[in-house]
């Protein structure tokens, strides 16, 4: 997710999409609310809504194209259906506006990847490399340890490096997880890692080879009870900052991240990369517990790669 994105939310406030009208907005038709939205450059961005399409603009928003085909759409729906995607309706006060999702990846102008999953402990993977022109659909099977796909997350860098982490909640409080990749040199999917950690909160990779993974989420347990994980091999192996790299095992929070001493209920956001570099920004709400309405502390850490320098930032 790039700060730009975060920019185009508040324009798409305004937005309604013409329930499934494939161009510009039709504002006499029920709207679709927008779900995600991601705006590459002040032009070019992918967009997706309530109705279940890919949309993309090449406009700045005034007019938006249908990218999806009727075979995905009729996927999403399905799942949708079935409990396992989530389509977010429009809020009482108005339109929910996300800008980002877990299950959708934007890299550039020309590529969406979106993952749904299906029964028996399988994910499949839509891919289009040219605008939505064709898409490609694989099944991927046993995408996470045994007894489900509870949590997921999806990154890419490009038309042909992607990632996926499957994860399954373990004991407690801990989540068992995969992590599969493809890539230009191995582009069939294949598990390049597994371990437990803490609760995760989101994955993302700045190329190739390096990339993060926040964990901690929605969280009480005090100063050391959320991490981030780094890997500079495209997730093969993986280290707390400040510890050494380590391949398949168990990654115990022996690192902790910069929180404030003392009780706080805090929630790890989704991790993003600044754009053209390899570093990274982790926001995160603290709130004390009581009193319930405490305005909470709004904290974001900055990891600088391949330094692996950690800054903290807190304002109230």
């Amino acid at each position: 997710m790039k700060p730009t994105r975060l920019l185009a939310v508040g324009l798409a406030l305004g937005l309604s999409l013409g329930g499934l009208m494939p161009m510009a907005f039709a504002t006499t038709r029920p709207p679709s609310a927008l779900i995600t939205l991601d705006m590459l450059t002040a032009q070019q961005g992918w967009a997706m809504n309530t109705a279940g399409q890919i949309l993309k603009t090449t406009d700045g928003g005034h007019q938006w194209t249908n990218a999806g085909n009727p075979a995905l759409a009729r996927a999403i729906h399905h799942a949708a259906q079935d409990g396992s995607f989530y389509l977010h309706g429009p809020t009482p006060g108005g339109h929910l506006v996300a800008s980002s999702s877990n299950n959708v990846a934007f890299p550039n102008a020309w590529t969406a990847w979106l993952t749904l999953p299906v029964a028996g402990n399988a994910i499949q993977v839509w891919h289009t490399g040219n605008g939505g022109r064709h898409w490609t659909r694989t099944t991927i099977h046993r995408i996470a340890p045994p007894s489900g796909t509870g949590l997921s997350d999806l990154a890419a860098v490009g038309n042909q490096d992607a990632w996926i982490m499957a994860a399954t909640q373990g004991l407690a409080g801990h989540v068992d997880f995969r992590v599969w990749r493809t890539s230009i040199r191995h582009r069939h999917w294949h598990a390049v890692f597994q371990g437990t950690a803490p609760n995760t909160a989101g994955m993302v990779f700045a190329t190739g080879a390096i990339g993060i993974l926040a964990e901690g989420s929605n969280i009480i347990d005090g100063p050391r009870s959320a991490a981030l994980a780094v890997t500079p091999n495209g997730g093969q192996s993986w280290a707390f900052t400040g510890d050494r790299f380590v391949g398949e095992t168990q990654l115990p929070p022996t690192s902790a991240l910069p929180l404030l001493p003392g009780s706080w209920a805090t929630t790890v956001l989704d991790p993003i990369v600044i754009p053209r570099t390899q570093n990274f920004i982790v926001a995160v709400l603290m709130q004390k517990p009581l009193p319930s309405k405490t305005a909470p502390l709004k904290t974001w850490w900055r990891l600088d790669s391949p330094s692996h320098t950690l800054q903290t930032r807190v304002s109230q």
